[in-house]
């Protein structure tokens, strides 16, 4: 197992017409046997992230280390220190949103690929090195029952022994799935790559597949990058998360502190479910009725106030900002009432709120005014960054 390092990593696509920095100044550090999520919307240059971490596509510029060792080093200011180790020389391996099973062998030999492919030599060195005997007593036997043992070994960690015998096409996604992730392990990587290997599953699948990845990562201990998009999945895998937009990182923290803590107003609105609104200070002043005593706890940089649904509430709250508001429709989300509602005096002001009201009642309210307490809110500065996360409520 090992860490992760990038430092200003850079990547940009030209073509006749225009360029695009795909991946602008990368730094971060993957700890050794962390879970690492980089989550994202499309396009913004998490794949593009991990292909350049598996040697599949060069950076313009900076430094990838694994482990200890550099597999790759750009600067232009010492073109004869450039380092670019191949994708197969980096010991990392990569599972894919497709599954990308040969049809025509069987799951065994799915699995076994990596090890044939790199040839009876190398095999034969690694059998030395790992069994402790010379390369000249190491004989076709030998490199059969030692590929035999690797693929039985991780095919009862991933609980497919059944299946070794079987045809990709007999076989369900969740399987298939399954197989993938073994065929990246046999060889033992230092790193496992991961790209939105689940999103082909039916969600049902999708969470079942998300608790045995979590197992498989504490039964290794292998080091993990993980790309998604899903920041549900984000939340549960991940030991840490970096959110990336337009290729640059925003904010790299544990989910509990971006959900609580979001370095910027792009974090802030992306990560959370159902998503949270913002509004500038003005318009907050506007919507809400604000007592003096919270007056004093609003920063005096704050240009804009982010708001969740569990901020707003119907229950009567001592010292809070307060509106009257329209509710437009709701939603239960398990035993919890998220209110859309508009301001009564900005109509064109919208908020989510989670309410009280039973639902026959909120129904009987649809489109009725309800008064909303504000008890905490986070606020940010002219430029969207993070300013103060503020508990109004007294109680």
């Amino acid at each position: 197992m090992a860490e992760v390092i990038i430092k200003n990593l850079y990547k940009t696509y030209r073509s006749t017409t225009r360029k695009v920095q795909a991946l602008k100044n990368i730094n971060l550090h993957v700890k050794d046997g962390e879970f690492f999520v980089i989550l994202g919307p499309s396009g913004c240059g998490k794949s593009t992230l991990l292909n350049v971490i598996a040697g599949l596509e060069t950076p313009d510029s900076g430094e990838i280390k694994i482990g200890s060792r550099t597999v790759f080093y750009k600067n232009p200011e010492e073109p004869r220190n450039t380092v670019n180790v191949e994708p197969g020389r980096r010991n990392l391996s990569m599972v894919f949103q497709s599954y990308a099973l040969y049809p025509h062998l069987n799951v065994f030999e799915n699995i076994a690929f990596p090890l044939r492919i790199i040839g009876k030599k190398a095999l034969k060195k690694l059998i030395a090195r790992e069994e402790n005997i010379p390369e000249e007593r190491i004989h076709k036997s030998e490199i059969e029952n030692y590929i035999s043992e690797k693929v039985r070994q991780v095919a009862s960690l991933l609980e497919i022994e059944e299946l070794l015998e079987s045809k990709p096409a007999e076989l369900s996604g969740g399987q298939r799935q399954r197989v993938a992730i073994a065929r990246s392990l046999v060889k033992k990587p230092s790193v496992l790559l991961m790209d939105e290997p689940l999103s082909n599953l039916d969600a049902r699948l999708r969470l079942k597949m998300r608790e045995e990845l979590k197992n498989l990562q504490r039964k290794t201990g292998i080091t993990i990058v993980y790309v998604t998009h899903d920041q549900s999945e984000a939340s549960f895998l991940a030991s840490r998360i970096a959110v990336i937009k337009e290729g640059s990182i925003e904010q790299i923290d544990t989910p509990e502190k971006i959900y609580s803590k979001p370095a910027t107003i792009f974090v802030g609105t992306f990560y959370g479910s159902p998503p949270a609104e913002v509004l500038p200070i003005e318009t907050f002043f506007e919507v809400f009725e604000v007592p003096q005593q919270a007056r004093e706890k609003i920063p005096q940089q704050a240009r804009y106030i982010l708001i969740r649904a569990e901020n707003l509430s119907d229950k009567p709250e001592k010292g809070t900002p307060h509106g009257e508001f329209e509710m437009i429709s709701f939603e239960k989300v398990g035993p919890a009432l998220i209110a859309t509602v508009s301001s009564s005096k900005s109509p064109h002001t919208s908020l989510k709120a989670a309410i009280s009201q039973p639902r026959k009642s909120a129904e009987s309210k649809s489109a009725s005014g309800i008064r909303l307490y504000l008890k905490e809110a986070t606020f940010f500065d002219p430029f969207e960054k993070f300013l103060k996360f503020v508990k109004f409520s007294i109680s």
